[in-house]
């Protein structure tokens, strides 16, 4: 399915399909390109992320990017940054999308979902990997067989 389908429109589709699993209505994501730098590649209602919110994203994804060895040398007093944020009224959570090959320690992207009224409720398990394989395949033909995601 979505064979014809940009790596935007994909995007958008599977923030879409997240934003309905954890009954959020604000969001944004980010795919990682070839030089493995976040790109924002969909948001919904036209939202554009605060700049909190982006940091948040942005240092989340340098995080699950690095191996653990550096980690640990970068960060003596290392605390792992918190999986939701509340920012202007709105609750979010912050998901990792993964998929296995993807050579930035399986990162494909990150998306941070918002909700009005209460707590996002937690993506399946089995929602966020196939929302992470059906991205990397994306970026794949996007960005062919020489890029970052394997």
């Amino acid at each position: 399915a979505g064979g014809d389908m940009s790596v935007l429109q994909r995007a958008h589709k599977a923030l879409q399909i997240l934003a309905e699993n954890t009954c959020c209505t604000h969001g944004f994501l980010y795919l990682l390109d070839e030089d493995g730098a976040p790109q924002l590649a969909a948001t919904l209602k036209e939202d554009q992320p605060e700049p909190e919110l982006e940091s948040w994203a942005l240092r989340r994804v340098r995080l699950e990017c690095q191996d653990e060895l550096t980690q640990m040398a970068e960060d003596d007093g290392y605390e792992e940054p918190a999986n939701e944020l509340r920012q202007g009224g709105r609750y979010y959570r912050i998901v990792v999308l993964y998929a296995a090959g993807a050579k930035k320690n399986g990162v494909v992207g990150v998306a941070v979902l918002g909700s009005e009224d209460e707590h996002p409720t937690p993506c399946p398990a089995d929602v966020l990997a196939a929302v992470g394989r059906h991205l990397q395949r994306a970026l794949k033909q996007q960005l062919g067989p020489n890029s970052l995601l394997g």
